[in-house]
């Protein structure tokens, strides 16, 4: 096929293009790029205000420019116009500073941080002191959201490295503060503890309340992550008082959704819905689109444990695309799973396997051990659903150890109950009768109800098969007692039926008979 006479003109014209600027002198180059950078600068507004230093503890927000929506054009002409000539270089590392910080903190904002890690890096090259330890730790964050974990501990160890003696109170804490949630990321909770902790004496030693805040969020969500539920929830209702009083609104907004993700997973989900939806209307109204999608991610799954499947499928499909836009890779894995659990509520098995597996991909390239932790409990159910019953076994056990290794308590005793299950179906009652006992004990320190009282009513099977009917009743009833107050419908009706089924193969009325409470529809 022949081509066009437009296309033939216009590739002509490209080449004809490129040939006269590569007889261009590098100095005359240097000039064009420069001028083309001042005539895009002049178009949107002129040049935009200088950031606040990165170090600074100023809380004043940065306000948009036209410029903002230009900066990677104006970016690559300063950069160019310097490799061109070492005469402008002065001029152009001026600028090159003044649109990095920008395009950074854009970016970022916008929870972009594809865009916002290459800023940080290249501006880090440009400051020296406090303001390059800051471009490196905004640079590692960037790249543990982006899931790049070996990345994330060589800029933090490089801006550890960078930190003088004469380095602030504040440089020290966020810093601090970096290490510790890059340690939890990747499963040292006890070294995590230890920075959070140091964080949280500088921010009180130096009476600054923004970095109390951060710091206590920090230990808030550690506590959480390792089972010390009544720890993280004063925490973080501390942290709230902090926020309101100062009227810090982002503060305000991670603060009502870790707490109501947390409320949720110990059963309180009016409060935790609420929580959850104030803090979607706060993350709206200040445009943070990363906060934004795990939200509603965190509400999907919230609306999946109360058997609302229309409404968990509306938020976790509306969450995906956000997490995808700002390259939050932990996210998109969390929300991945979460709908391989609807997919398996929609007794889709195929499709629940396949996004299970996707949310495993992500979490492995990302090295996140608690992730990959999850997911394997979630597919060693599925596979027992599916009657695969001892590679089920061999899965739970993998996924035990990585939540054991990570010290993810409540996901211990999750696991630890299924666990039970299934070594109870293998014939093997002995262990599973350790496990039970393990998984309710567990479940009942970290305040999981909607794990204690599934666990109990499978282990009243397990004690039914032993022989032991009447301590069989007493310990389903308690379960049952338990599920009820948890609004916990989809587990009660299924613990019904194999209740049911479990007494009528041993002839014995069923546990539920006489109860007062109906079993909800």
């Amino acid at each position: 096929m022949e081509p066009s006479a437009e296309f033939t003109y216009l590739f002509r014209h490209a080449l004809l293009r490129d040939a006269a600027y590569q007889l261009q002198l590098p100095s005359a180059r240097a000039k064009l790029h420069l001028l083309a950078f001042h005539l895009i600068e002049d178009a949107f507004g002129g040049r935009a205000p200088t950031p606040e230093p990165l170090a600074s503890s100023s809380d004043t927000v940065l306000p948009p420019h036209k410029t903002d929506s230009a900066v990677d054009e104006l970016l690559h002409h300063l950069e160019t116009a310097r490799m061109c000539d070492e005469g402008l270089a002065s001029e152009c590392l001026d600028l090159l500073r003044l649109y990095l910080h920008r395009g950074g903190i854009v970016a970022a904002r916008r929870g972009d941080q594809r865009q916002a890690l290459p800023c940080w890096l290249n501006l880090a090259e440009l400051l020296v002191g406090d303001n390059q330890v800051e471009a490196l730790r905004n640079a590692a964050s960037a790249a543990q959201t982006l899931g790049q974990t070996v990345l994330t501990e060589r800029l933090i160890s490089r801006a550890e490295s960078s930190l003088s003696p004469e380095a602030s109170h504040w440089t020290r804490c966020r810093l601090e503060n970096s290490k510790g949630r890059f340690l939890m990321h990747t499963g040292n909770a006890w070294q995590a503890e230890v920075h959070f902790q140091s964080a949280l004496r500088i921010a009180e030693t130096c009476s600054n309340d923004r970095l109390t805040i951060l710091s206590i969020l920090n230990l808030a969500g550690l506590y959480w992550l390792t089972g010390r539920i009544h720890e993280a929830e004063a925490y973080y209702r501390r942290t709230l008082v902090l926020c309101v009083q100062l009227g810090a609104q982002r503060n305000e907004a991670t603060t009502k959704a870790n707490l109501g993700a947390m409320l949720q997973q110990t059963g309180r989900t009016e409060e935790a819905a609420l929580l959850l939806e104030q803090a979607l209307e706060l993350a709206r109204l200040l445009g943070e689109r990363r906060m934004e999608g795990a939200i509603l991610g965190n509400l999907g799954l919230l609306h999946l444990e109360c058997s609302r499947l229309g409404e968990a499928e509306r938020y976790l499909t509306e969450a995906l695309p956000a997490h995808q836009e700002t390259g939050d890779c932990a996210n998109e894995a969390t929300t991945l799973s979460n709908l391989g659990l609807l997919a398996e509520r929609h007794r889709n098995p195929e499709a629940a396997k396949r996004y299970f597996h996707r949310a495993l991909a992500l979490y492995s390239e990302s090295a996140d051990s608690r992730g990959q932790g999850i997911v394997l409990s979630h597919l060693a159910s599925l596979h027992l659903d599916l009657g695969a019953t001892e590679r089920a076994i061999q899965l739970a056990v993998q996924a035990l150890t990585l939540h054991e290794h990570v010290g993810n308590k409540p996901w211990i005793a999750t696991t630890l109950g299924n666990l039970a299950r299934m070594l109870h179906l293998a014939g093997k009652p002995q262990e599973a009768r350790e496990r039970y006992t393990q998984a309710i004990a567990l479940a009942g320190e970290y305040r999981m109800p909607q794990s204690e009282g599934g666990h109990m009513c499978n282990f009243a099977l397990l004690q039914l098969e032993e022989g032991k009917p009447d301590s069989a009743r007493q310990t389903w009833r308690t379960g049952y007692e338990i599920l009820l107050r948890a609004g916990a419908k989809s587990q009660i009706a299924s613990a019904t039926t194999l209740m049911r089924k479990a007494c009528a193969k041993a002839k014995i009325t069923p546990f539920d008979d006489g109860l007062t409470s109906p079993v909800p529809a």
